[in-house]
């Protein structure tokens, strides 16, 4: 998936960036995964996704209407790091 965000909006916007490098957080072995959290003014429009090989089914999705089954392995995790939530986030 490719986003096309002008430089300033993305500095503007950044709010953490973190490694997530648990030794078992995945079936495919030991993975690393350098997340940024990234929050837009809620008046700006959203960027447009621009899907490449095997990104055809991307989407924007509001906080409130995420499934943790739809997200790969422990993405849905990864978020709710961000955002400060409880682990059970997803129940509520």
């Amino acid at each position: 998936m490719r986003l096309k965000v002008p430089e300033p909006v993305l500095k503007g916007s950044l709010r953490g960036q973190r490694l997530f490098d648990e030794p078992h957080r995945s079936w495919r072995g030991r993975t690393l995964a350098e997340a940024f959290y990234f929050a837009l003014r809620p008046d700006q429009q959203l960027p447009r996704l621009k899907p490449v090989k095997g990104g055809d089914h991307a989407r924007w999705v509001a906080l409130a209407d995420l499934e943790p089954e739809s997200l790969f392995e422990d993405h849905f995790f990864i978020i709710q790091n961000f955002l400060g939530l409880p682990a059970d986030f997803g129940s509520l």
